[in-house]
């Protein structure tokens, strides 16, 4: 729309940021937005605390994925402006998952990262795929993917359920054993509803995932 009309003019106060959403930098200002809207106190976690909390996480990424020297720093940075959710999360979500369910973008997407901080956010220090635990019926965040889904999606939350029941029937003292088990199905159960082509993952990615402070 015009910048130029009296209405727009109207509404600038106080030095404003205009954010341009088809512009090079679109997918970090809409980021930024996100976390505002869903963190009061996001700004006030310093970077060198959040840098620190998450470095092993990064240091993983960057080590399984092949991140080339000069792309490090750039990586760590979007890492730090995407906590306390893992940019490869965020981007799994907007760019994959929701497009493939057909869910109502922005809404959905902040109520999905609203209750995955709810439910995990004390409990680690970044949040990842491996966050989405399909046994955790209290959580809305399954409910939500459900509501959406259409039958292909719920039959493979049916699959992932009944793998993890056989991993635990199988396994004795498999939260001992398998002490990942849990993440690992719900990491590849969620990167599973993308579009076809890009459905699954490998075990780099999976080991990504469930890779938190050591």
């Amino acid at each position: 729309r015009s910048g130029n009309t009296d209405a727009f003019q109207q509404v600038q106060r106080v030095n404003p940021v205009i954010v341009d959403f088809k512009g090079p930098s679109a997918k970090q200002d809409r980021l930024r937005l996100l976390l505002h809207r869903l963190f009061d106190n996001r700004i006030q976690v310093a970077d060198d605390k959040i840098a620190e909390a998450i470095e092993t996480h990064i240091n993983e990424y960057i080590r399984l994925k092949d991140i080339a020297p000069a792309e490090h720093q750039r990586t760590r940075e979007e890492f730090i402006h995407a906590w306390p959710y893992a940019p490869h999360l965020m981007g799994l979500l907007e760019d994959q998952v929701l497009m493939a369910t057909h869910a109502q973008e922005t809404r959905d997407l902040i109520r999905i990262l609203a209750d995955l901080f709810k439910r995990r956010g004390k409990d680690t220090p970044i949040i990842t795929a491996a966050d989405f635990r399909l046994d955790d019926e209290s959580s809305g965040i399954t409910a939500l993917l459900d509501s959406v889904a259409n039958q292909h999606h719920a039959k493979l939350r049916e699959r992932a359920m009944r793998n993890l029941e056989a991993v635990r029937d199988a396994v004795t003292n498999s939260s001992q054993k398998v002490p990942h088990l849990e993440g690992i199905i719900g990491a590849l159960w969620l990167r599973s509803l993308a579009e076809s082509n890009l459905a699954g993952a490998d075990m780099e990615t999976l080991h990504v995932d469930i890779t938190r402070s050591k």
